[in-house]
């Protein structure tokens, strides 16, 4: 026997249900462009310290046997102009 309207709670609605599933969808989706290096900025915003914004990065390195290692590298602007 399904289940019939009145025997769902009412958090379990269909649109709640579709909702969720909408949700769950762009997160995963989104999940995937990070992993796959669509949005993956490995840059991490350093706190500004004597006039200088700095930046720390690190990005893949492999060498002509396929060996990758991370390279990291910290690079700083000056905020004076």
């Amino acid at each position: 026997m399904l289940p019939t309207r009145t025997m769902l709670p009412t958090f379990c609605s269909r649109r709640f249900m579709y909702r969720l599933m909408m949700v769950l969808a762009l997160l995963l989706f989104l999940n995937l462009l990070r992993e796959t290096d669509g949005l993956a900025f490995d840059t991490k915003r350093l706190p500004d310290r004597n006039g200088k914004r700095c930046y720390w990065s690190c990005s893949d390195e492999c060498d002509d046997w396929g060996m990758c290692a991370p390279k990291c590298s910290t690079d700083c602007f000056d905020l004076t102009g």
